[in-house]
């Protein structure tokens, strides 16, 4: 797992697997041309809400949105970046989308 070659082959696979998803929307975070951070993900897969049960009333089948990865290198770590990704993702659709 540490060899790095193995760890973006891992990352291709998880963006090709998601992004294959009608459903899939991400966010990219630049600071001054550079990227800062990321955030994925697309409605969960049928039949994969292991959690569904436990809820009452149960959403309606489909409509969950899965976040699939998060990540902040490491220059802005603790700035809250994090968190505006997070929520950057999960905003409905603007006008414009």
């Amino acid at each position: 797992m540490h060899d790095p070659f193995h760890q973006t082959e891992k990352f291709a696979w998880f963006v090709d697997h998601w992004g294959a998803r009608p459903s899939f929307d991400c966010v990219i975070a630049f600071d001054t041309g550079q990227p800062a951070g990321f955030a994925y993900g697309a409605t969960a897969a049928l039949g994969r809400e292991t959690w569904r049960e436990h809820l009452s009333p149960t959403p309606t089948p489909g409509t969950t949105f899965a976040l699939s990865e998060l990540m902040v290198r490491p220059k802005w770590r603790g700035t809250g970046l994090a968190q505006r990704l997070h929520n950057t993702l999960l905003a409905p659709p603007g006008p414009s989308s």
